[in-house]
């Protein structure tokens, strides 16, 4: 299951590399293609969160710093994305692939 995550990890990041370089126009279908991308990578990496929150319970959970870093990212990124044009939001979406180090870790 980790390996899946750190596929789906540098997906999102590759995603992200050509959305930059391609810098489609907001009334594009490729634009739209990459909205919707980007809100199933969201909502597997939110699945992915709530699976380990449980997963290790509450104290585990807020003591292990990666753990507390996807948490950050992740509700940030949800919450950040019905704002367009928000400051920052490039940058959060970079650092979602941080999280691959806290799996690459693991092995």
């Amino acid at each position: 299951a980790q390996c899946v995550i750190v596929v789906l990890i540098a997906g999102n990041f590759a995603m992200n590399i050509v959305q930059a370089q391609l810098n489609p126009e907001s009334d594009s279908q490729l634009y739209d293609l990459f909205e919707v991308l980007d809100w199933l990578f969201m909502v597997v990496f939110a699945i992915e969160l709530a699976f380990n929150a449980f997963g290790h319970w509450f104290w585990a959970f807020v003591s292990d710093g990666w753990s507390m870093f996807d948490l950050v990212v992740v509700t940030l990124s949800i919450l950040a994305k019905p704002v367009d044009g928000l400051p920052g939001v490039s940058i959060l979406r970079t650092m979602r692939a941080f999280r691959i180090l806290r799996l690459i870790g693991r092995f």
